[in-house]
């Protein structure tokens, strides 16, 4: 059952006292995006969740099949530069996850249900890859030799993503007063989603693996 929480309980409290302790694991495809479970975790964190004070920098990394995220290889590897920052500096940043098919997860929520118990079948939903520019997006596949395949994405499969991207924007939209700077350290299908939830919440996003 999600409650409403107090604007001063810490995002912790508001984890625990909110979210659902535990339940199946999930396992799909396309599916998943309407679970109740992840419908349910999504609304509130777009609805009810504020971000802890004094992280004014948003960094945005993709989301991994190892759960917690935080413990996959990617974030490791960020971990590492951060704790290089000048003192305080590491502290301002909060960690935020951009999930297939949750849409944002904060940090102090990965271990909270259904984030931490979910497998996305990415075969049986989107094809391994990322988006094109074009208007109507197509997924590169990797196959097992390094050449790239495109593949058209079904009217249900573009569905899904605008879903998933509404997700991000709202979030994007509701914490649009709370981060000084927002950095997108993503590329892909997450990418996508970032820069589709920024037009749709009129934030801006820098994305350094852009940088020359």
């Amino acid at each position: 059952m999600y409650e409403m929480t107090s604007a001063s309980d810490s995002p912790r409290q508001q984890a625990r006292a909110t979210l659902p302790d535990r339940g199946p694991h999930l396992t799909g495809g396309l599916a998943l995006v309407d679970h109740p479970a992840v419908s349910s975790f999504a609304r509130w964190v777009t609805e009810e969740y504020r971000p802890p004070k004094g992280s004014d920098i948003g960094l945005f990394l993709p989301c991994a099949a190892t759960k917690p995220y935080s413990t996959s290889r990617t974030y490791r590897a960020v971990e590492r530069e951060l704790v290089k920052l000048p003192a305080g500096g590491a502290g301002r940043v909060h960690w935020l996850t951009v999930s297939e098919p949750l849409g944002i997860v904060p940090h102090e929520l990965e271990s909270a249900y259904p984030a931490d118990s979910y497998d996305l079948t990415l075969r049986s939903w989107l094809p391994i890859g990322a988006f094109s520019s074009r208007r109507r997006p197509d997924m590169g596949v990797r196959a097992d030799t390094p050449t790239r395949t495109k593949v058209r994405l079904t009217a249900d499969e573009r569905v899904a993503m605008q879903v998933i991207a509404e997700r991000v924007g709202r979030f994007l939209y509701s914490t649009k007063d709370r981060y000084r700077a927002r950095i997108g350290y993503v590329r892909g299908t997450q990418k996508w989603l970032l820069k589709r939830g920024s037009t749709l919440a009129g934030v801006d996003i820098h994305f350094p693996l852009d940088d020359p």
